[in-house]
């Protein structure tokens, strides 16, 4: 391997590493509900996911991000339970945040973070499933970013 193809290899193993870490992670906030037996099925499985952003600075180190998950879990055609869970993580750079563009720091904050959280959050909603009896599958291993629900936050930084 010549010198030139090692630098492209190089250039893309650091591409592919993101600049910032996962440090700290929490259960934030849980909330279940079971339906009554008599209500009827939604027509549509509600199911929301966000990240949502602190109010540090946008070049800050170290900052805190906010997942909610929200569905409806289904049993025998009727509704059985409502889940909504949120989880804070904290994320610290671990290179100089002059060296990260502007849009990377935006895109890890508005969808890349999932990836990290999306561990954690399958492994507590399983649990409250499990220990609930409510015979719910795993949440799927995926690229998560593709479930991230849209919101005028997100939208307007998009435009």
């Amino acid at each position: 391997m010549n010198a030139g193809q090692n630098t492209d290899k190089q250039e893309r193993e650091l591409s592919a590493l993101s600049p910032f870490q996962l440090v700290d992670i929490r259960l934030y906030e849980i909330r279940a509900e079971r339906w009554d037996p008599e209500q009827e099925a939604p027509e549509e499985l509600p199911l929301s996911i966000l990240l949502h952003t602190g109010d540090e600075p946008p070049d800050a180190e170290e900052f805190g991000l906010l997942l909610t998950f929200e569905t409806v879990f289904i049993s025998d055609d009727s509704p059985e339970c409502t889940i909504f869970l949120a989880i804070e993580g904290r994320f610290q750079a671990m290179v100089d945040m002059s060296t990260i563009k502007p849009e990377v720091i935006q895109q890890f904050k508005s969808q890349d973070a999932i990836v990290l959280f999306w561990p954690y959050l399958r492994q507590m909603l399983h649990d409250i499933t499990d220990r609930m009896r409510l015979g719910a599958p795993p949440l799927p291993i995926i690229d998560p970013r593709t479930l991230l629900s849209s919101t005028d936050e997100t939208e307007e930084n998009n435009e």
